[in-house]
Formats: structure tokens, sequence, C-alpha cells
């Protein structure tokens, strides 16, 4: 079966001060979706969609015409920066260790600096564009947490505060949508998803 999207489903139950919670995993087939949201964005390409009409898909999110997710703008130019950042921070060090290598420890010192300072900004861009994918969302009030759109880590860290959270308010159930990580590396295969299913078991949810 051809599977559009994942949800994993999260039953939390409190007796005394233990916490027991149990988890499934529902499956969506492709065929369940119009045709026009069977294509999902692939999260690891951050370049805005072209403009046309947006629509609602089966899951209630918004889709440009040919059916790939859309987010901000706002977001797209966070996680551009983000890239940005990332590249001069390689680039500072790289030219850190050739100023090594050369036995100038002063020049070393001073790119390996400048590229500490590129991957603060590249943290600080992403974080910004996280918050444009999980704001919208209203957690606090929310029994669901929607993961597309966000890196291995990033989703991890939201999905943790996220359960832990739902917890602490009482709910009894939570379901989190990890994607069917159709568009990761074909050799990797799915990657927030398995990182969400190990998240559980080292949780005990």
């Amino acid at each position: 079966m051809k599977v559009a999207q994942i949800i994993i489903t999260l039953s939390l139950f409190i007796v005394g001060q233990q916490s027991i919670s149990s988890y499934s995993v529902k499956l969506f087939p492709r065929w369940a979706l119009p045709s026009a949201s069977r294509r999902l964005m692939n999260e690891k390409s951050f370049t805005p969609p072209p403009s046309g009409t947006v629509v609602t898909d089966a899951f209630g999110n918004l889709v440009d015409e040919s059916g790939v997710r859309v987010w901000s703008k706002e977001y797209y130019q966070y996680r551009k920066e983000a890239e940005e950042h990332a590249k001069k921070r390689a680039l500072y060090f790289e030219q850190s260790q050739t100023a090594f290598k050369e036995n100038r420890k002063e020049d070393a010192k001073s790119f390996s600096d400048l590229g500490k300072k590129e991957g603060l900004l590249m943290i600080e861009a992403n974080e910004l564009a996280v918050k444009e994918i999980i704001g919208p969302q209203n957690l606090s009030s929310s029994d669901k947490i929607d993961l597309h759109g966000l890196l291995v880590a990033e989703a991890v860290s939201a999905t943790s505060k996220f359960v832990e959270q739902s917890k602490l308010g009482g709910k009894k159930s939570v379901e989190i949508i990890t994607g069917a990580g159709k568009h990761s590396d074909a050799k990797k295969g799915a990657l927030i998803k398995p990182a969400i299913m190990e998240l559980c078991k080292e949780k005990g949810w």
C-alpha cells in the first residue's frame, strides 16, 4: 500500500505517580487523497514553490495547485538564511584548518571564531523557521502536532516538548503526524518516522 501520511497516536494514562503510555500507527493510503494532493513537499528542499492557486488538501493542509505543501514566505526566508550561514561556516572552518596547518595560529583562531558565529546564526535562523511551522498549530490547546517541514532533530525536540506538555495538561491521547518520508534518500528511507518511534521507545510512551 502506498502511504501518503503517517500518524502516530499516543495514548497517555497517569496511574498514581507513574505514567503509562502506548502508541499506535495509522497509515493513510495514497488513494484516499485528492489527485492534487498526491505530491508532498521534499522536506529537505527549502525552495519556495511557484506561485499559483492555493487549496486545502484532505488533511487540511495548504498546498499549491500541483499538490506541494506551502508554508509562509518567512519560513523559506529563514531556511535560506540558515543554508547561507551553513556554507559560510564550512568555508571559515576550512580556512581555519588551512591556517593551522601553515602554523598561522592567530588566523586559524580568527577563522574558527567566525565559523562558530555563523553556526550560531544558522541555528537561530532554523529556530525561527521552526516557529513558523509550530506556532500556527497552537499546540497548547491541540491534541496533534504536524512535523512536516521540520528536520529530524527539530521534529524530535518539538515532539518531546509537545507530548510532555500534553501529559502535564491531562490529555489522554495525542497525534503525531510524521509524513511518509517519500522524499527522503531512497537508500536511507524515511527519517522522521523512525526517529519519533525511537523517541517513544526511549521515553517509555
